[in-house]
């Protein structure tokens, strides 16, 4: 049975709140379910609530407490955040299994799996691609073919997996062409991506990432701004209804096709954005803005974002 036990305290309440962390871990029927979903960092400190805007001017509330455990190690977590993520979990897997029954276009008829989404459901980053192809179908899983494969190099270069974030896309089946009898991979329609709205929204409402980075020019012409320019505007922030800032990267597939042509295909920029985000979300995790102080905008937003 794992066993949680506290080094010190940070403020009079975190024992209370430490008290409900080690009772839930050591007897809640869904500890193994928590500790598989959440990563424990003693650099992240997910916050209580989000602001409605990126603010850089005020240091987060010092209630955390440490914990050490012979399975996780030292972590530090804001008790009462944690408090939260059970609920947050049994909410976003209840919705996963409403998705996963879903016949709202006609992308229901073929598919093998339902695509939802996996990583850290209180992920400050949240990546989100255009749709799955053949492996995601086959597999259920999010960016499993040679493009993830690449995508995880990246990640790895910025020392980062994918427990560290949330991956998911604007649709959640596989769009394919079938008029030659075999399946081929196309982009969705706008009715297609409308329909996976009613699963995307919610979904993002309930992780509520500090920032969004869109994998590839559709995701980014879906979420960001119908006319966006990928090789002009990756990198560049821009606002959003669903995180504090949402940015766009090169797609790995993109940059597999360009690797053959020359240089390494755009992958460092690639690994830019991915620290750029990742960074950033981190920044935005760490800091709010006292409610009597005037919300100031410490990110350079793009135009029509």
């Amino acid at each position: 049975m794992l066993r949680v036990h506290a080094d010190h305290a940070h403020h009079s309440g975190a024992l209370d709140d430490l008290a409900f962390v080690t009772n839930f871990l050591n007897t809640g029927p869904d500890f193994h379910l928590f500790w598989s979903f959440v990563r424990l960092s003693s650099t992240v400190v997910a916050p209580s609530e989000r602001d409605p805007e990126p603010i850089f001017d005020a240091p987060w509330c010092d209630a955390r407490a440490e914990y050490t455990s012979p399975v996780v190690g030292l972590s530090r977590l804001n008790c009462e955040f944690l408090k939260t993520v059970p609920a947050n979990l049994q909410a976003l897997e209840s919705l996963a299994q409403q998705a996963r029954l879903c016949q709202s276009c006609s992308l229901a008829e073929r598919r093998r799996n339902v695509v939802f989404g996996e990583g850290d459901p209180a992920a400050p980053l949240v990546l989100i691609g255009e749709g799955p192809g053949d492996q995601e179908d086959a597999t259920g899983r999010p960016f499993v073919g040679r493009a993830g494969q690449l995508l995880d190099q990246a990640l790895a270069d910025c020392g980062l997996s994918r427990q560290d974030i949330y991956i998911a896309n604007t649709v959640k089946c596989r769009a394919c062409d079938w008029s030659t009898g075999k399946p081929v991979n196309r982009a969705p329609n706008e009715d297609e991506v409308q329909a996976c709205r009613q699963w995307l929204w919610p979904q993002l409402k309930l992780i509520r990432p500090q920032v969004i980075l869109c994998i590839g020019a559709p995701s980014a012409k879906n979420l960001i701004k119908k006319n966006f320019k990928i090789t002009q505007e990756r990198g560049r922030f821009f606002r959003s209804e669903h995180a504090r800032a949402i940015l766009a990267t090169l797609h790995p597939a993109y940059i597999l096709r360009q690797r053959n042509i020359s240089g390494d295909g755009g992958y460092s920029l690639l690994v830019a954005d991915l620290q750029k985000a990742w960074e950033t979300a981190l920044e935005l995790h760490r800091r709010r803005a006292p409610s009597s102080s005037p919300i100031q905008p410490a990110i350079d937003f793009g135009e029509g974002g």
